[in-house]
């Protein structure tokens, strides 16, 4: 089996779309049996089906692939997953950094349901503090949230005139999970032999610094003991704030597209010093004179506004 570093090695020389390739069965299996082994009591199995793959693909012109999320409907039944498909781009043919387009109308689960942005934020923090209830070795920031496959993998995969839908079966490698997938007909049988892995898990591949919103900005505007003072009040606040993981995995989220565009802007550096001043100023405010509720309730209204002021249309 190739190891973790060889896959990496391996993405790193191919195009965003074809993030994604065929594996063995024995491999798909030792996957398989390896997550199953680990998370006994976590429901491993999904049924996709081909129309909410194809409209994921088809929301943008921008599309490079889907990241299937995980998150969890119930934080009392390790049951209850779901298997959430976000759209994502990309910053070039390339990049192996992918960026969720931010939907206003939200995003399918595997069962069709939708959910809003925040919605789907508690979900994936309710699957990492599951996962990490179970094997307590695991650390909430690099537990893994999704993984990416590539718009052309994912369309030779759906291919067949007999696919209706598709298995995703979570399997896992070296703590981070490697799901695996194979085409389905209309009676859930698989049409072949074939499975698809070797996709891009979140994090690391969705964590890249030099995307942070957040940091982009304090360091044209101020220094790293001001982004110091903000991961430790992230690290030591709102993670063990009620509600705090669910802003976390927002602001990861969105960060990246956010920025991305805001560089692209003419007035982008006006556009920095504007949330340096009427955001991250009077949020270091709440945080220096212990204003903790509000902090987090500040941090929660800019992120929706955010959210609101760079939708998917923009990325066009």
């Amino acid at each position: 089996m190739k190891s973790m570093q060889q896959s990496k090695n391996h993405a790193l020389e191919r195009k965003t779309v074809d993030i994604g390739q065929y594996i063995s069965e024995s491999l798909a299996e030792t996957l398989r049996s390896t997550y199953a082994e680990s998370f006994p009591d976590t429901m491993t199995s999904f049924v996709i089906d081909k129309s909410l793959i194809e409209q994921a693909l088809g929301l943008s012109s921008k599309v490079a692939g889907v990241r299937f999320m995980y998150g969890l409907r119930d934080m009392l039944n390790p049951n209850s997953v779901s298997v959430i498909l976000v759209p994502c781009t990309s910053r070039s043919v390339y990049s192996q950094n992918t960026m969720p387009l931010i939907s206003e109308q939200g995003y399918y689960d595997h069962l069709g349901t939708q959910y809003h942005l925040l919605e789907t934020a508690e979900l994936i923090a309710n699957f990492i503090q599951s996962q990490n209830t179970q094997d307590p070795q695991l650390v909430y920031k690099t537990t893994t949230r999704g993984n990416f496959i590539g718009r052309n993998s994912l369309v030779d995969l759906l291919k067949d005139q007999a696919c209706q839908s598709i298995s995703y079966t979570l399997g896992l490698e070296e703590k981070t999970i490697q799901p695996i997938l194979q085409a389905l007909d209309s009676n859930e049988e698989p049409i072949n032999n074939l499975y698809m892995e070797r996709s891009q898990p979140c994090p690391p591949f969705c964590h890249d610094d030099s995307d942070c919103l957040a940091r982009t900005v304090v360091e044209l505007f101020s220094g790293e003991e001001e982004l110091n003072q903000f991961r430790q009040f992230r690290d030591e606040v709102l993670l063990h704030t009620p509600g705090g993981s669910y802003l976390y995995e927002t602001y990861y989220f969105i960060s990246p597209i956010i920025t991305n565009l805001i560089r692209k802007r003419v007035d982008g550096k006006q556009v920095f010093q504007m949330l340096y001043t009427d955001k991250i100023l009077p949020f270091k405010q709440l945080i220096n004179t212990g204003e903790t509720t509000t902090a987090v309730l500040f941090l929660k209204e800019t992120l929706i506004n955010l959210a609101q002021e760079y939708p998917m249309e923009l990325v066009e």
